[in-house]
C-alpha cells in the first residue's frame, strides 16, 4: 500500500436525527456526483457502507415493500461503484438493531449506539451479519473497517471478530479525538504520531507484526474565526454550503458549538459542508505529500454540498496521481 497517497473516504449512511432523510437525496444523488468526478479525473474513493442500514431495510422489507426497493437501489449503486474501481468497506452503526420503520419513516433508538453497549454474543452476530450483507453485494475486497461515530473502544471486545471476518485495516481514529456522551465514547489522545502502524488489541498501541493496520483520519486546526464564518453561513443559509441530504443530524449541543467559536479546535480533515472550505488551504500549506505521509479525508454523501464538489474537483485535477483507496 502506497504511503504517499490521498484517501478520500465517504461514510455512506443516512442521518440519525429526527429525520433520516431519503435514500435519493442522502445517498444516491450525491454519490452519483462522486461517480462522475471519478470518471472525469480517473480517481477512486473509499466508501464505508453503513451495513446496519441494509440489514434493517431487509428486515422490514416484507412489511414495507418500499424498503425492498430502496435496498435494491442502494445495492445497484454499490455494485456500480465496485465496477468503477471504487472501494467498498465496512461501517457499523449498531443502533440499527433497535431502530424501527413506522409510517414511512425511520425511528431511531440510540441508547445502544456503539458496539460496546452490546453483549459478546450480539457483537459476534452483528459483525458477522453486517460484513456478510456487504460481501453478498460486492463479492470480495471488504477488508477495512470504520466504527460508527468513531466509537471503536474498547477494541479488545471487537478485534477478534473483525479478524475472523477478514478485516485487516482500520481507519477510525484521529489525533487528539475525545468524546464522552450518552451515545459516544472514545479517547484517542494517546494516538501515536505516525502516519500508519500495525496493532493487535488496541489501535493506540503499535505492535510489530500486528494483525491490523491503522490508517488514521487526518486532522487540521480549525480556528474560532472559521467556526464564526460557519455559523454565519448557516444563519444566512448560504446555498453553496447547504448539504445535499434532506435529513437532520444528531445535535452536538450548544456548549460544544460555543466552545469551538471561542477557542477553535483540532478536527478531522473533512469534505462535508462548510468544512470543505479548509481543504484547499490544507492541501496547499501541508508538506505531507512531499514527506510521503498519507492524507485521509473523511466525508459523507449526505453532508456534501456544491462547494464540496467544486473543492474535490480542484484536488482531483491537481493530485489525481496521488489518489488511492483502502
Amino acid at each position: 500500500m502506497s504511503i504517499d497517497a490521498i484517501y478520500i473516504t465517504l461514510d455512506y449512511e443516512l442521518f440519525f436525527g429526527s429525520s433520516s432523510g431519503t435514500v435519493e437525496k442522502c445517498l444516491l444523488e450525491p454519490t452519483k456526483k462522486l461517480i462522475d468526478i471519478g470518471k472525469k479525473y480517473g480517481v477512486r474513493f473509499t466508501f464505508f457502507v453503513d451495513t446496519g442500514m441494509l440489514c434493517a431495510m431487509r428486515r422490514f422489507s416484507t412489511t414495507y415493500p418500499e424498503l425492498g426497493q430502496q435496498y435494491q437501489s442502494i445495492s445497484d449503486q454499490i455494485q456500480l461503484l465496485k465496477s468503477e474501481g471504487h472501494s467498498l468497506q465496512l461501517h457499523i452503526h449498531p443502533h440499527w438493531e433497535d431502530s424501527i420503520y413506522s409510517q414511512g419513516r425511520w425511528v431511531f433508538d440510540v441508547r445502544r449506539y456503539r458496539l460496546d453497549h452490546f453483549g459478546d454474543a450480539d457483537i459476534e452476530r452483528i459483525i458477522f451479519e453486517y460484513k456478510n450483507i456487504l460481501d453478498s453485494i460486492v463479492g470480495d475486497g471488504v477488508r477495512a473497517f470504520r466504527a460508527g461515530g468513531w466509537c471503536i473502544q474498547p477494541f479488545s471486545r471487537i478485534g477478534q471478530e473483525l479478524k475472523r471476518n477478514g478485516i485487516t485495516i482500520d481507519s477510525t481514529i484521529y489525533r487528539d479525538g475525545v468524546m464522552s456522551t450518552i451515545t459516544h465514547k472514545f479517547d484517542f489522545r494517546r494516538m501515536p504520531l505516525q502516519s500508519q502502524w500495525r496493532f493487535e488489541d488496541d489501535p493506540l498501541i503499535p505492535v510489530v507484526g500486528g494483525s491490523f493496520t491503522e490508517i488514521p483520519i487526518s486532522v487540521s486546526i480549525y480556528s474560532r474565526w472559521f467556526y464564526f464564518k460557519m455559523f454565519i453561513s448557516r444563519f444566512f443559509k448560504i446555498k453553496k454550503y447547504r448539504h445535499f441530504g434532506d435529513g437532520s443530524p444528531v445535535g452536538v449541543g450548544r456548549s460544544s458549538i460555543i466552545k469551538k467559536m471561542l477557542f477553535g479546535d483540532l478536527g478531522v480533515v473533512s469534505l462535508d459542508g462548510f468544512r470543505s472550505c479548509n481543504l484547499n488551504s490544507y492541501f496547499s500549506e501541508t508538506s505531507f505529500l512531499a514527506n510521503g505521509v498519507p492524507i485521509v479525508v473523511i466525508g459523507h454523501p449526505k453532508a456534501l454540498c456544491s462547494h464540496s464538489i467544486a473543492t474535490l474537483e480542484k484536488i482531483a485535477l491537481s493530485y489525481s496521481n496521488k489518489f488511492a483507496v483502502l
